[in-house]
């Protein structure tokens, strides 16, 4: 059998040298095209909440919470800019780059539609990333960021999808019909997450109170209220449920809560 030459050997070695580093190289394309930040928190699959546009923090008391989410699976974004939900399809490739297209969004007016107008011009400006720590920058040209937006864990997101004013459009556990309980008008309910407090309105008085919530069980404490008479109204069932409710859901497109009592949807409010 005959044996290789030593500058055979040798000159094969400057060939396997070479092909370890295409080989680096693609590994690391192959990991900056996964679209994790360099603190671990992936692009996709994570519910990002807009925190600001164009360098202006943005309001909070929009219709619903702002946000942008990427599907991994599909290549699709789900977005909203604080009234219509958005879809479209997005690419991600080397050196953080990312673009998205074919958006489209649903046409209902809301009071404030400015967010989301400049939410969807940015998206398609938008022709790269970076994530430091739990916020991510959309840029074109590496200029002064787009839209920021910070991660919110699933825990977070059920607490702060609760914020704004709902109104009661239906009351279990009682034979009469809503319309007869609040001939006048529906109660309603405001939650502030970042105080931990409620207030509203029980169909004649108005209250205040305080809950406490962790992912999606909720308690609420001690109701105070005024005391005005009002013919025919039948608060006691309201607030005597409400004192009931240990968790809640909030149903897709974030415009119905349910607060229920142990597996039963009690009450269900619709987002004003």
């Amino acid at each position: 059998m005959k044996k290789k030459s030593v500058s055979t050997v040798a000159s094969a070695r400057p060939v396997l040298f070479a092909a370890a580093i295409v080989l680096l190289a693609s590994c690391a394309v192959r990991k900056d095209q996964s679209g994790s930040g360099s603190e671990g928190v992936p692009l996709e699959g994570t519910y990002w909440k807009l925190v600001e546009i164009n360098g202006t923090p943005v309001d909070t008391g929009l219709t619903r919470e702002p946000f942008l989410q990427l599907d991994a699976e599909e290549n699709r974004v789900s977005a909203s800019g604080g009234c219509n939900g958005m879809g479209g399809t997005y690419a991600v490739k080397a050196n953080n780059r990312l673009s998205f297209s074919q958006l489209i969004g649903t046409m209902m007016a809301c009071p404030n539609m400015e967010v989301e107008s400049k939410l969807s011009e940015a998206l398609e400006r938008t022709d790269s990333y970076a994530i430091h720590g739990d916020t991510l920058s959309l840029f074109r040209a590496r200029m002064a960021p787009l839209a920021r937006f910070v991660a919110v864990s699933e825990s977070e997101r059920g607490a702060a999808a609760l914020n704004g004013t709902w109104r009661l459009d239906h009351l279990g556990g009682t034979a009469i019909a809503l319309d007869e309980l609040f001939p006048n008008e529906k109660p309603t309910i405001t939650f502030d997450v970042a105080g931990l407090r409620v207030s509203g309105s029980g169909g004649c008085n108005r209250y205040t109170g305080d809950f406490s919530v962790d992912n999606h069980t909720i308690q609420f404490g001690q109701i105070a209220s005024t005391r005005m008479f009002c013919q025919g109204v039948q608060e006691d069932a309201y607030f005597q449920t409400l004192a009931k409710i240990n968790r809640f859901s909030i149903g897709e497109g974030g415009t119905t809560l349910n607060l229920i009592v142990g597996d039963v949807a009690t009450m269900r409010f619709t987002r004003e």
